[in-house]
Order: C-alpha cells, then structure tokens, then sequence
C-alpha cells in the first residue's frame, strides 16, 4: 500500500494535461511535460534516441533525475515559453545548483542566465564560483574569480576549493601576495622634503603622508585591488593635486611602477591551464563523441547511465564505459 508520504506530489507549475512524459525529481515531486520541449533546449534529451515516441508506454514513463524539485522547478522554465526566473531574487546554493543542472543537461538559455548570475555573485562566494568554473571551463568567470580570491582569509582553503585546484591556486595566491608586499615597501608613510635652510631633506610633509594613509586604507590586505588603480589612487590624487606638486609626482611614478609590475604576474590563463590538465572531457575513451552519446543517452534508460557518468566526471575527470 502506498502511504501519504510515499505518494509523488505533482508540480503546480509543470502539470500539463497532455504531456508525454514525467520527470521525478529526487524528492518525489512529479513533473509532468513534453519531450518536444526538452529535445528543443536540452543537447542531452535532444539526443536520445525515442524522444520523440508518442507511444502508451512511452507517454507513461517517469524518468528519474537527481534534481531536487526547486531546481527542476527553475531548469524547466527555460524550457517553455515563459518568462524566465529572476536569480537575483533566489538565494546562492539554489542557483548554484540549477547553474550544475543547466551544465549536465546542456540547456543553453539556462546556462547563459546562470553564467551571468555566477558573475555577480563573485563578491560573496569567490571560491565556490571558481570551482564550477573550473569545472566547465568558463575561462573569463574563472578570471574574475581568480583575482577576487586572492583577497580572502586562507584559514579553511582546503574545504573551500577541490584539490585539483588548490595547488594552482596556492602559486597563484602568492604571486599576488608578493607583489602587494612589494608595493607597501616600495615608498614608505612619510616623505622628507629639501629645506633651504639646513641644506638637507628634513621637512616631513603632511600631504603625503595622509594620502598614504589614504591607500592604505583602501588597498588593505586586497591584491585584487591593484588591478583597481583608479579605485585605490583617485583620492589621493585629488588630495595632493593642490597641496604638493612634488608627492603628486611621486604617486603618479609609483602607480606606472605597479602597472608594469604586474605584467611579470602569471596571468590566469597561465594558471588555467593547469586547472585543466585535471579535468577529462566527457568522450575521452570513445573514439570519437558521437559514440559517447550512443553509449549513454538512450533515453530514458540512459538517463541513468548518464547519471553515473556525470559524477564521474565530477569527481574524478574519467569517464566510467562499462
């Protein structure tokens, strides 16, 4: 007998009538749609060999997926004509999740809007954006999350980033780390102005040493703001701008120094690349990729298979063929 709790609750949102197939997410909720619309903006529904069939048996399958309902309930809507979700309004670990669902199913629409949304949320969760950058290889997301770690505490790194990343990613980290130590030495808080008087450099000059106040307190302990220059070094040049010419042309000497300087810095293709080399496509073992999805997308049985192979793909880069 099927209690209450075993029996699958239906999506309000995805109920239709005359659909031809449901998808049970991992938390039993049913949804129930149409398989012209995942073979339209899904590669890996799209290539499954009896998407179309109208069949009984078919129009009665129920494929299960690992989703949780709140993810298929997003990933669906890019799928259908309607307005898509706003991620702005829905919290990180949810997005996070569609943007791994968008990326294993190959649904383009939702890619596109979750690479956008990982962007943005960059400021607050640098580490867990570079990881799934990594992962799919979106190298200018890996950029911009590469430069925002830089700045943050290191105390839990190793939970933070999976180890393939961590190595690259300590080198890298020091690299910026060196360079920001450079720059806090390279002038020191107080300048030493000529006196016509005693004929020697002893005049301490106010100006500088409160524009250096100045970017201090902005630069902090945060490499990535010397990619910032304009952010860090505006104010103190406006400050100095009408109270010393000759500190003035000190700052504008030291900012073209740091420009130049962080040429020499690997930049993060470099280290991109060694992310890489950790993680395997998906078709590695087949002789070519159309063999790949032969093997493992005949839906919906296949489904299952492809599951496997995801975390696999996952977790270690190889591809599992048996």
């Amino acid at each position: 007998m099927t209690t209450d709790s075993q029996r699958p609750k239906i999506s309000e949102r995805f109920n239709a009538v005359d659909s031809d197939l449901t998808l049970a997410s991992h938390d039993n909720v049913h949804f129930k749609v149409h398989r012209i619309n995942l073979k339209m903006h899904s590669d890996i529904f799209a290539d499954a060999e009896d998407i179309s069939s109208s069949t009984p048996a078919a129009t009665s399958e129920v494929v299960s997926l690992t989703e949780s309902a709140s993810v298929l309930e997003l990933l669906l809507q890019y799928m259908y004509r309607q307005p898509p979700p706003d991620l702005s309004e829905i919290e990180f670990s949810r997005v996070a999740d569609l943007a791994e669902a968008a990326e294993k199913y190959r649904v383009y629409f939702a890619i596109d809007a979750c690479k956008r949304s990982m962007c943005d949320a960059i400021p607050q969760h640098a580490f867990e954006v570079l990881t799934w950058a990594v992962k799919h290889k979106h190298s200018k997301i890996i950029d911009l999350a590469a430069q925002r770690t830089v700045s943050l505490p290191t105390d839990n790194i190793c939970e933070a980033i999976s180890p393939p990343i961590l190595a690259p990613w300590l080198q890298y980290h020091k690299h910026w780390l060196d360079a920001l130590n450079t720059e806090y030495a390279r002038y020191p808080p107080t300048a030493m102005h000529w006196n016509n008087s005693t004929r020697e450099c002893d005049i301490p000059c106010e100006a500088w040493t409160h524009s250096y106040a100045m970017i201090a307190q902005k630069l902090g302990a945060r490499p990535h703001l010397l990619l910032k220059l304009d952010e860090v070094f505006g104010p103190s040049e406006d400050y100095l701008q009408t109270r010393c010419g000759e500190c003035k042309e000190t700052l504008a000497t030291w900012r073209a120094i740091i420009g130049r300087e962080l040429e020499r810095i690997p930049n993060t293709y470099t280290i991109r690349l060694r992310f890489f080399k950790f993680h395997t496509p998906f078709n590695q073992g087949y002789d070519n990729s159309s063999s790949a999805v032969e093997c493992f997308l005949r839906f919906p049985k296949s489904i299952l298979l492809f599951e496997r192979q995801w975390k696999c793909h996952g977790g270690t880069g190889k591809v599992d063929t048996a």
